[in-house]
């Protein structure tokens, strides 16, 4: 199945990310210390109850969502954003009852990094890692998070576009769908 993102700002934005059976969330990138516990436990607040939640239960949905709001609205005051990314596939497991394969396993992925900042995949700087935007409409952004999640590799990010600029010795191999604007001016 084809990664399936979205920008999450409101509880109906959440919403479409619910139904997962496995989920986690990932402050991205490293933040001063006077402000990350705030954000950790903001985005605690947010995902604590999650896994226990069932869209079959409209009640429940709703007083988590109501519950998050104010959350969210605290992440977005602080100029954070979530971004959402969901991939599905078989799921695999060694335990004691030995290896174990699970189909159609939906993973959400939150990320929860800086409003308009830009990544790259990898910690090298190098033209092969294009630089994106965290935009859920960017197809290619997307699936290069996808692979970077599942393969484990570092997602680096860059506050802005003089940060983009600075690490790349003003040689920027931008995203040509997401970053279409910042390759012109």
């Amino acid at each position: 199945m084809v990664p399936r993102a979205w920008l999450v700002r409101s509880p109906l934005d959440f919403k479409k990310t619910m139904g997962g059976h496995l989920y986690d969330w990932h402050i991205l990138p490293s933040l001063d210390p006077r402000i990350e516990p705030l954000v950790r436990r903001t985005a605690e607040n947010i995902f604590k109850d999650l896994v226990d939640i069932s869209l079959d239960e409209e009640g429940l949905v709703a007083s988590y969502l109501d519950g998050i709001e104010p959350e969210l609205e605290v992440l977005d005051e602080m100029g954070f954003m979530i971004f959402a990314l969901e991939t599905s596939g078989t799921w695999h497991s060694e335990g004691p009852l030995g290896k174990v394969a699970v189909p159609n396993m939906k993973r959400v992925t939150y990320l929860i990094t800086v409003k308009n900042s830009y990544f790259r995949i990898g910690r090298e700087i190098a033209p092969e890692h294009l630089v994106h935007r965290f935009d859920a409409n960017c197809e290619a952004a997307v699936r290069e998070i996808a692979s970077a999640l599942g393969k484990q590799e570092t997602i680096g990010s860059f506050y802005s576009k003089n940060a983009v600029l600075t690490a790349h010795e003003q040689n920027v191999p931008w995203c040509q769908q997401c970053c279409l604007n910042e390759q012109l001016g």
